[in-house]
């Protein structure tokens, strides 16, 4: 999955990325470790209203771009334009994780994206992506055939749990009929691996 969007970020172009998948998968574990070494801004929204998810991106982004006087952007719209002349067509990743927060508390967003890519952003070197939770709304209104960003997108990744082969490299601690045990308790979610400890033993960390 890096491999992958490392190779779309090399090509310079626009990208609209659209990562789901359901919470303790590795989403924004994924995402953090793309933006490693990338110029980028990661805005993690809250389930707030719209008006204070506004100050807090606005907040980012102005340290960003090393300003600090200016009054928090009115609307998104003013926010991703002055991003995006900012970049000077430079490649820069924007993250919005938790996007349908941000999709809910302003229900026009959505529409104002499709107007700023057409319009907009396509021309630029912006690597702009929306990640989420929530399956039935980023399948439904994000990615839907309804949706105002239906056709869009530029590349989409369902991230789901690691399967055996993958998730017992997080065991490699243990033998090989305790790894195989510990996938068939325990799954392929990483957050539940990553917390299995290996002094405790199968039994402990049952309990």
């Amino acid at each position: 999955e890096l491999k992958e969007m490392n190779r779309l970020f090399q090509t310079g172009k626009f990208q609209l990325f659209v990562l789901y998948g359901r919470r303790r998968v590795g989403k924004t574990t994924l995402l953090t470790e793309f933006c490693r070494n990338k110029p980028s801004i990661f805005f993690s929204a809250e389930n707030s209203t719209n008006q204070m998810n506004l100050v807090k991106f606005s907040q980012q982004v102005f340290g960003y771009f090393n300003e600090s006087v200016l009054e928090p952007f009115s609307s998104w719209e003013n926010a991703i334009l002055y991003i995006e002349s900012k970049s000077a067509n430079r490649s820069l990743v924007v993250v919005l994780d938790e996007f349908p927060y941000l999709a809910e508390g302003d229900r026009g967003l959505l529409s104002v994206l499709q107007h700023l890519i057409d319009h907009r952003l396509k021309a630029s070197r912006l690597f702009l992506i929306l990640c989420g939770s929530y399956m039935g709304f980023m399948e439904r209104e994000v990615l839907g055939s309804k949706s105002p960003i239906f056709g869009r997108r530029t590349a989409q990744l369902h991230l789901k749990a690691l399967d055996y082969y993958a998730g017992r490299g997080m065991l490699d601690f243990a033998p090989p009929e305790e790894q195989l045990m510990y996938y068939g308790i325990f799954g392929g979610t990483p957050m539940y691996l990553g917390r299995i400890s290996p002094e405790e033993g199968l039994a402990g960390n049952l309990k």
